[in-house]
């Protein structure tokens, strides 16, 4: 298989779990679109997926944490807590990337978003006579 069909079949996987993931449907989503309606920018799906998946990653509580309590003690907790905050940090720097925007108050208004429905991992099988969402 060409690397040209290869990159396809992946944007056909990626697009399908983009219209069929109920993150999309959640009013969390709506108001990321409505957002970057008003300040004029109409990105392609997979760049919304990508922002979504940002704003989820900056606005979840730390899950090893949630899960496993039992490892809250003070260093192991100050440790995560430590990773998670960097992780917040470079997910901020991938969104402002994605988005090239200077206003302080978008990114004001797009850090308010809490998603709390993320975008899951993609079924990446394809269904023999799957009609395909790519040209």
């Amino acid at each position: 298989m060409d690397d040209s069909l290869a990159d396809r079949l992946k944007k056909h996987v990626e697009l399908r779990n983009f219209y069929s993931s109920n993150a999309r449907l959640t009013q969390e989503f709506r108001t990321l679109s409505e957002l970057l309606t008003v300040y004029g920018i109409e990105p392609p799906p997979l760049l919304m997926k990508k922002l979504y998946m940002c704003l989820y990653g900056i606005a979840t509580p730390n899950p090893v944490l949630a899960e496993n309590p039992e490892l809250a003690i003070p260093s192991v907790h100050e440790d995560f807590e430590k990773y998670h905050d960097d992780l917040r940090i470079s997910m901020k720097q991938v969104a402002r990337n994605l988005v090239k925007m200077d206003d302080t108050t978008f990114w004001t208004e797009l850090y308010q978003i809490h998603p709390k429905v993320p975008f899951l991992t993609p079924d990446t099988r394809i269904e023999p006579g799957e009609l395909l969402l790519i040209q």
